[in-house]
C-alpha cells in the first residue's frame, strides 16, 4: 500500500505546481479544469486502494454544516455564492472570495474533512509532501515547507504575478488549500484565522 501511494505522490505534486496556469485549451476547457479532473481521479484511486486500512476519525461533517461554518467575508473579500463546488460523498467543498471593485483580487479555498472517503489517501500524500522543511527562491518568487503556529505548511508566493498559496492540515483531519490572486501569503494567513474547524 505504501508503495502504491508513493507512486501517486509525484503526480499530485506536479498537479499542485501546475495549478497556477489557467490558460484556455483548444476545446475551451481551462487547464485548471483538467488539473482538477486528474487530481480527482488520482485521489479516488488512492482512496480505493487504501479503503479499510485506516481508522475513521469520527463521522464526516455534511456539506450543509461546512457551508454554515464558512466565513462570508474577510476584510474586503466577499464570498461568491455562485462559486461553490461541492462533493458531499467526500465531504469536500471549494469556493472563491472576491473583492467587488476588483474581481481579479480573490481568495480560493478548498476544504476537505478527512473523516470522509478521501481522508486516508490525502493525508498519506500530504505527510510525504511536508516531510522535510526546505526553501527555494528566485526572481519570480519562492516556495517553502516550514512550521508556523505549530502547523507544517507548504507555502508558495509568486511576487511578480501577485499569486500565493498555502497547503496544510489541522488536527490530522481537516485539509486546506488556500490560494490568492493579487493577494499576498500574509493576507492568506490572516484569512486562516477565520477557519477554526472545531466550530463546525
Amino acid at each position: 500500500m505504501r508503495k502504491k501511494i508513493r507512486l501517486l505522490l509525484p503526480c499530485l505534486i506536479a498537479i499542485s505546481f501546475s495549478a497556477c496556469s489557467q490558460k484556455e485549451t483548444n476545446d475551451g476547457e481551462s487547464k485548471m479544469d483538467k488539473i482538477n479532473q486528474t487530481k480527482d481521479m488520482i485521489l479516488k484511486a488512492a482512496a480505493k486502494q487504501n479503503k479499510g486500512e485506516e481508522p475513521k476519525i469520527g463521522n464526516p461533517h455534511s456539506i450543509e454544516e461546512i457551508k454554515a461554518w464558512l466565513p462570508t467575508q474577510y476584510k474586503e473579500y466577499q464570498l461568491d455564492p455562485d462559486s461553490f463546488i461541492e462533493n458531499g460523498e467526500d465531504s469536500r467543498i471549494s469556493m472563491t472570495y472576491r473583492v467587488p471593485n476588483d474581481p481579479k483580487k480573490s481568495i480560493y479555498l478548498e476544504f476537505l474533512d478527512g473523516a470522509g472517503n478521501l481522508g486516508p489517501a490525502v493525508f498519506a500524500l500530504l505527510e510525504m509532501k511536508l516531510g522535510k522543511e526546505y526553501e527555494e527562491s528566485n526572481a519570480q518568487g519562492y516556495i517553502k515547507v516550514y512550521e508556523r503556529n505549530g502547523v507544517k505548511v507548504f507555502q508558495k508566493e509568486m511576487l511578480q504575478s501577485g499569486s500565493s498559496m498555502l497547503e496544510f492540515a489541522l488536527d490530522k483531519r481537516f485539509y486546506f488549500i488556500i490560494s490568492g490572486e493579487k493577494t499576498t501569503a500574509e493576507e492568506l494567513w490572516g484569512f486562516t484565522e477565520l477557519l477554526d474547524p472545531s466550530k463546525i
